[in-house]
C-alpha cells in the first residue's frame, strides 16, 4: 500500500485560497455567473449594439437613431440636470461620474404598441464607447421623462 501526505502551513494555505477567490472573482467578472456575458457599458460601441441593448429592455425602435448629437455634462449640475440624473440612479448610471465630459446622445423612435399615435423616444447617452445613462420621454406637449430599464 502506497499513501502520500501533504503537509500545509497557514501561509500556503491562506495564499491558494487568495488565488483561488482572485480567479474566480475574474471569471464571474468576465463570463458572468451562468455563461458569456456582454457588459452593459460595451453596448455603446455601434448601432447594432445599441439597438440590441434597448431590445433587451423590451422596447420596439426604428433601428436606426433619429437624432444624434453631441453634448457636454456640465461641471455643476443645476435643478434640471439634478432631477435628470435622479432618473440615471434609478438605472444603475451616474452622470456626475462624467462631469464636464462630451458624450453623444443617440435617439431611437419607439414603436411599441402602447404608445400607438404617440411621438415616444429613448435616448441613450454614451461616452467612449460606454453607454453611461438615457431614458424614454414623450414628445407630446407636458411629455413624461422615465427611466428606460
Amino acid at each position: 500500500m502506497f499513501s502520500v501526505v501533504f503537509k500545509l502551513n497557514k501561509k500556503v494555505l491562506s495564499v491558494v485560497l487568495l488565488l483561488f477567490v482572485l480567479v474566480s472573482l475574474t471569471l464571474v467578472d468576465c463570463f458572468g455567473v451562468f455563461g458569456v456575458t456582454q457588459k452593459p457599458e460595451s453596448y455603446g460601441t455601434d448601432n447594432s449594439a445599441r439597438v440590441m441593448y434597448i431590445k433587451e429592455f423590451g422596447w420596439l425602435i426604428d433601428e436606426q437613431p433619429v437624432e444624434v448629437q453631441n453634448i457636454t455634462i456640465p461641471y455643476k449640475f443645476n435643478d434640471v440636470y439634478k432631477q435628470y440624473n435622479s432618473i440615471q440612479l434609478s438605472q444603475g448610471f451616474n452622470l456626475e461620474n462624467y462631469a464636464g465630459l462630451s458624450a453623444v446622445r443617440y435617439s431611437y423612435n419607439v414603436k411599441n404598441e402602447e404608445f400607438k399615435g404617440q411621438h415616444v423616444r429613448i435616448n441613450l447617452l454614451v461616452h467612449d464607447n460606454s453607454i453611461i445613462g438615457g431614458d424614454i420621454c414623450s414628445l407630446e406637449l407636458n411629455g413624461d421623462i422615465k427611466p428606460f430599464k
